[in-house]
């Protein structure tokens, strides 16, 4: 009996499960709690965060110059400048609108920034800006190119002055074309036809038409001439003196050398009286006679190209304007 007894006194070993049921009771206890409910949400926070400042950590640049929507000069895009503009188009028409920093968000952007572009002296038509994403605005348009150098007398200063016009006699900046000491030299020599014109000045500032229509007609020869002004020896375009004429007559023009020979040309491009050839047929003619006679200086006998073919000698040497 008594070690029957004893027997019944030993307690049986426990099971695994009744040991994590002990261990796990605290923690299970603590799911069921208020605070326990919410640490899965707590933990996915947790993950969210730290993935999300890893990510900010290394696109933060990217995103923020993406987001940056406001007008910067390297976001406008514009055609290559040409050799003969040597101001910076672009910044200066963005400045001079006070555009630099506004959003390109704003719904008249394009507008603002196409207008800022027509009123730059340099720029002859602008056919569309479009806008892109970051941030970017791109400018289709077309530059003026000077033709001839406007040569005009100034009363107060007493001396020659030039100003550059484009084919169609609008003035172009003078300051990006001529070194200042260069513009008051009457006897400076450059690529361009020197254009003179008894009266003419300057009737506004660059980006306005010249208000003298002898200007306009005489800036259309030198565009038309364009290329062969040199290979012909040619110096200048000299207008008849309105004094010189009757109330119905219009402007004639004569191109001359350096050392005053020259050709009679006639009227300006569309102002042909019937009978005078086209500016490209007195074009024409006057290269062969070059190429064949050659150049004007040695010759004898004036050209008026608004006659026949045959050359007419008209004995019309003109010396250079002296004041």
């Amino acid at each position: 009996m008594a070690k029957s007894r004893k027997q019944d006194s030993t307690k049986p070993p426990a099971s695994a499960g009744t040991l994590a049921q002990k261990w796990l009771a605290p923690y299970l206890e603590w799911i069921n709690s208020p605070t326990g409910r919410l640490a899965p949400f707590i933990a996915v926070i947790v993950l969210v965060g730290g993935g999300t400042y890893s990510l900010w950590n290394h696109y933060a640049a990217e995103i923020a110059r993406t987001w940056d929507d406001h007008l910067k000069v390297e976001n406008v895009v514009i055609p290559p400048q040409p050799t003969w503009i040597h101001s910076d188009v672009r910044a200066q028409s963005l400045r001079d609108a006070s555009l630099l920093g506004a959003s390109i968000r704003e719904p008249d952007i394009t507008v603002r920034v196409a207008r800022a572009f027509e009123l730059n002296s340099w720029v002859a038509k602008v056919r569309r800006v479009s806008k892109y994403h970051p941030a970017r605005l791109v400018v289709e348009l077309e530059y003026r190119r000077p033709v001839a150098m406007v040569a005009y007398w100034n009363d107060q200063k007493d001396k020659w002055y030039v100003f550059p016009v484009d084919s169609n006699g609008v003035i172009l900046p003078t300051e990006d074309f001529l070194d200042p000491a260069d513009q008051a030299r009457h006897d400076l020599v450059t690529p361009l036809p020197r254009l003179e014109i008894p009266g003419a000045y300057p009737t506004g500032p660059p980006g306005t038409l010249c208000g003298d229509t002898r200007v306009v007609g005489g800036a259309q020869i030198a565009a038309a001439l364009f290329g062969q002004w040199q290979k012909l020896g040619l110096y200048r375009i000299v207008a008849s003196d309105p004094k010189d004429l009757t109330g119905w007559e219009e402007t004639v023009y004569r191109l001359e050398t350096q050392k005053g020979a020259g050709v009679t040309w006639g009227r300006a491009p569309g102002s042909e009286i019937p009978g005078e050839p086209k500016s490209a047929k007195k074009l024409e003619r006057l290269a062969r006679y070059v190429q064949q006679m050659g150049p004007l200086d040695l010759q004898q006998d004036a050209l008026d190209l608004r006659s026949a073919p045959t050359p007419t000698p008209l004995g019309l040497v003109r010396p250079p304007i002296n004041r």
